[in-house]
């Protein structure tokens, strides 16, 4: 919890102060030429948002020689020169180049905003800010792990059958069990024998023996490796054939993405098809009445082995490590603004930061009578003409805070009051906004504490 420390209640009220940092005094010049007035600062271009030069006399409008302060401007300051009578027109530019040009310096600029327009030898102040240096490198981040492997693809589909072998003939009547013909192919119904004369009952013929298993059908080529990755679904069963169903195509390998999490496992591929049934083999002409069993057929070629299934999709490629800590820059800065006779209803541009920065501390404080009040928030965000209308940008403290106090005014630093959003990213525009004002306030005070990030 911050002291609180009392203001003086009793002193006049002061002149409109000019914005924190270095200030010098100068008058304004409208050629765009290159070589300034003597006392004077111009443009290198009419209008301001095109300005990309300033040429800055060597003297200020008091006739000082400023050179040698002019020379310790360097590249990513802040520049801002604003009307003595109206602050609120003003241009800010940072800087990218300084070159000492003789009687003056020419400051190679970029536009950050500016509002209203500055006459010729109207009075202006020019405000510097130096930038500190950068933090160090933050520490590379670790890596992702390694990416989830892919589910393995479905089984192929079976081979078709082969056909089946013809069958034997049937053998002679006899008492002796013939050998069990070959089975072929099934055909058209042989020819009846001729019927024997009716005798006694004949022995039973010797069973034919079992004719040879078929050839297994030739497999299919294998198929490259396809990419590892979800498993499909389970194919359609073969049709029966004789011939190796082919191998699946091997499909294309994936890239090596980051290592990330291991992935889940696809499902089982469904099974494939049952190959197509082959042909039956006609059937033998029958034997003559005889005891004797003909052989048994021979078994048909086994069908070929079904393509093997798509392979599946890859999996997800890892998370991304975690980025290094960035160095710390380990200045503190505490710009004022004072701000005459506010209404309910000001908006006005405060400053511009080109690096991140975390507010700290806001201090606030109040003139005037009639029990002065007034509500105002600080907004930040990187178009300024959002802000200043009020459809865009981020409040340090929602809703604002109002100040009553003229004694100790209001102090702001987290306790009692929290911030919503004291982190200002890079390029970003502050402005200071009120929303209601009751009372006589002849001036409203705000200093802003905060660190380089």
């Amino acid at each position: 919890m911050a002291v609180k420390t009392p203001w003086n209640r009793n002193g006049d009220t002061g002149v409109y102060g000019t914005p924190g940092g270095f200030t010098i005094p100068f008058s304004f010049g409208t050629d765009t030429g290159g070589t300034p007035i003597d006392q004077y600062i111009e443009y290198n271009h009419a209008t301001v948002a095109s300005v990309t030069e300033i040429y800055i006399d060597q003297d200020d409008r008091n006739g000082v020689d400023i050179s040698a302060i002019l020379a310790l401007i360097g590249i990513g300051d802040h520049i801002k020169i604003f009307s003595d009578d109206t602050p609120t027109t003003y241009a800010l530019f940072t800087v990218t180049g300084v070159a000492d040009s003789g009687d003056f310096y020419t400051i190679t600029v970029t536009h950050r905003g500016s509002s209203g327009t500055m006459a010729l030898a109207e009075e202006i102040s020019l405000a510097w800010e130096e930038m500190g240096d950068s933090g160090i490198q933050g520490d590379t981040g670790v890596q992702g792990g390694q990416g989830d492997t892919g589910v393995t693809g479905g089984q192929g589909d079976t081979g078709i059958q082969g056909i089946q072998g013809p069958q034997g003939d049937t053998g002679a009547d006899s008492t002796v069990q013939g050998d069990t013909g070959v089975t072929g192919s099934q055909g058209g119904q042989g020819d009846t024998g001729v019927t024997g004369s009716q005798g006694g009952q004949g022995d039973t013929g010797v069973t034919g023996s079992q004719g040879e298993q078929g050839d297994t059908g030739v497999t299919g080529s294998q198929g490259g490796q396809g990419d590892t990755g979800v498993q499909g679904p389970q194919g359609d069963t073969g049709a029966d054939s004789t011939v190796q169903g082919p191998q699946g195509d091997t499909g294309v390998t994936g890239s090596q993405g980051s290592q990330g999490d291991t992935g889940i496992t696809g499902s089982q591929g469904g099974q494939g098809d049952t190959g197509i049934q082959g042909t039956q083999g006609d059937k033998g002409d029958t034997g003559a009445d005889s005891t004797v069993q003909g052989d048994t057929g021979v078994q048909g070629e086994a069908g070929a082995a079904g393509g093997q299934g798509d392979t599946g999709v890859a999996g997800a490629a890892g998370d991304t490590g975690v980025a290094g800590d960035t160095g710390t820059d380990g200045g503190s800065y505490s710009p004022s603004y004072a701000l005459e006779s506010p209404t309910d209803d000001e908006h006005l541009m405060w400053f511009f930061t080109n690096c991140a920065i975390t507010v700290s501390e806001i201090r606030a404080y109040i003139r005037g009578s009639n029990t002065p009040s007034v509500t105002w928030t600080i907004r930040f965000g990187p178009i300024l003409d959002d802000l200043l209308d009020e459809s865009g940008g981020t409040e340090i403290i929602t809703g604002g805070t109002t100040t009553t106090d003229i004694e100790y005014g209001t102090d702001i630093d987290g306790d009692p009051i929290a911030f919503t959003d004291n982190t200002i990213p890079a390029d970003s525009f502050v402005v200071i906004e009120t929303t209601a004002q009751s009372g006589t306030v002849t001036q409203l005070g705000l200093t802003l504490f905060y660190t380089k990030d």
